[in-house]
């Protein structure tokens, strides 16, 4: 750390932490983090939001960077005492299943810890949690924001609960698509190892969440985000629109985006086409894929339009 003015303010914040005063110490980590953003410091950072009690702070402060904190146990601590601040339990859950470290006493305690606040939450919320569940069974009297607040808010539940709720959505016929891949992905995170069963646009399936990758992850996503960039006429915001479009269409087909979405180009050019940045590139009376995948934009771009 070359920087002069950086090494003073750092000895500074090392001093009021060894005085206990971690929210002022907290407050230098952040200038210090403003001007030398490095997961160190903003790991110390974060250290000291943690001591001084202001973890609802911490997930404010991770943003994107969570993956950094999965590969040391100290670090996934703060990770977790961040989501548990915001009885986001699921999500913590969640996080034990993806950690590099191998550590099992340590990796049982932190369950022990999740499931001990959680059931905190659980005695002091009890109405709460009772009106949560009956949102759940009239589901569709919600509007949409409702519905995704729900979901979100269905994290604050129990493991046990959780899954016995987002079960019932799952096989909701007429919850919106982009609504279900959301509950569908939390079963893919928390690597659910029996078949679950899914109404998916009107039909009853079954699947094994461990089985299938984040939607980010699909073949489908990844293949039809690289075809896009072949388009060099598109300008910058035109191209990030239809990549939008895309990962939203890939998202409502989930977890059987891969088994649909079979010809990525295809999909790719039928979509420019639907924007109008395409003339005609296929005869869709006489071309059978071509056709089926108009249905298929038709369809999505229904239900998309029904959160505009």
């Amino acid at each position: 750390m070359a920087n002069t003015h950086i090494q003073k303010v750092l000895k500074q914040a090392q001093q009021l932490l060894a005085k206990k005063q971690y929210l002022a110490a907290a407050d230098l980590y952040e200038q210090i983090y403003l001007q030398e953003p490095t997961f160190e410091m903003e790991r110390q950072w974060v250290q000291a939001l943690h001591l001084a009690h202001h973890n609802q702070k911490i997930l404010t402060v991770l943003k994107n960077s969570w993956p950094q904190y999965l590969n040391k146990p100290a670090d996934t601590k703060l990770l977790l005492e961040g989501l548990i601040a915001k009885h986001d339990f699921i999500a913590a859950y969640q996080v034990l299943l993806q950690i590099n470290w191998h550590n099992p006493p340590q990796k049982v305690k932190f369950r022990q810890l999740i499931n001990t606040r959680q059931l905190a939450f659980a005695r002091t919320n009890v109405k709460y949690q009772h009106e949560l569940q009956n949102q759940v069974l009239s589901v569709l009297t919600l509007s949409l924001d409702e519905q995704v607040d729900l979901i979100a808010q269905l994290h604050q539940l129990s493991l046990q609960e959780f899954l016995r709720m987002s079960k019932l959505l799952l096989t909701n016929p007429y919850l919106h698509p982009l609504i279900k891949a959301g509950v569908t992905e939390d079963f893919v995170k928390l690597k659910i190892s029996t078949k679950v069963e899914i109404n998916f646009y009107g039909k009853i399936s079954h699947f094994e969440p461990q089985r299938y990758p984040l939607i980010a992850d699909l073949n489908a996503v990844k293949n039809m985000q690289t075809l896009l960039t072949n388009y060099q006429h598109l300008s910058e915001d035109n191209r990030q629109a239809i990549s939008g479009e895309l990962n939203l269409y890939a998202a409502m087909l989930y977890p059987y985006t891969d088994d649909i979405i079979l010809e990525p180009q295809l999909w790719v050019d039928l979509t420019l086409q639907h924007f109008g940045f395409e003339k005609t590139v296929q005869t869709l009376e006489k071309d059978a894929k071509a056709g089926k995948v108009d249905m298929w934009l038709s369809k999505l771009g229904e239900l998309l339009s029904l959160f505009n």
